[in-house]
């Protein structure tokens, strides 16, 4: 099983081919330090053909690591976007959350990547998930200043009267972290 954790690591795609040919049950197979999936680790590093590989093989799309990250949340968060979006298309739940609550779209809203954001709401994501400190994706956007993912998330349904832990929505956000325009914008929808 070693050997095809260093096949995917190196992007070996006709060495992780031929193992899998022999058993097909290692897509599913882990890095025994990481204890990530085959699938995370293609999604993390950007290897769009292993990924194809290992999905055409079987491979389970929402499999877990031990803080309950997937392979799209790896793949959001390292703005893969081609990945992100093949796998959403291959069914991958948009909606699943790690232990820190974290969905796929709290990942991508971090990024600035408008296209992955887009892709997730268009396929279902839950626009006004929260994290354990009841964070949401309008928040960590206005929190960056990144006014186009604001825009997109309150066009597709985002709660501006949400609040975390600390009691503070989005606008208190942009405010406190000195996102100006971002600010500015959201002061407007609640006037």
């Amino acid at each position: 099983m070693l050997d095809i954790v260093e096949y995917i690591k190196n992007n070996d795609l006709e060495k992780a081919k031929q193992c899998i040919e022999k058993d097909n049950s290692l897509v599913d197979a882990r890095d025994e330090e990481s204890r990530f999936t085959l699938l995370m680790i293609c999604a993390k590093k950007g290897y769009f053909e292993m990924t194809k590989l290992l999905v055409e093989n079987g491979a389970n799309l929402n499999s877990r690591s031990k803080t309950g990250l997937t392979a799209l949340m790896f793949a959001c968060a390292e703005k893969q976007i081609e990945i992100a979006k093949y796998l959403i298309d291959c069914g991958a739940d948009v909606n699943l959350r790690d232990r820190p609550m974290f969905s796929a779209l709290l990942y991508g809203s971090l990024t600035k990547e408008h296209s992955i954001i887009n892709y997730l709401i268009e396929n279902g994501a839950d626009v006004n998930a929260k994290n354990f400190k009841l964070v949401t994706s309008l928040m960590f956007a206005a929190g960056i200043g990144d006014l186009e993912t604001v825009k997109i998330l309150i066009e597709n349904g985002a709660d501006i009267n949400l609040k975390n832990k600390d009691g503070e929505n989005a606008l208190d956000i942009a405010i406190n972290k000195g996102q100006k325009e971002t600010a500015e914008f959201l002061k407007k929808l609640y006037e």
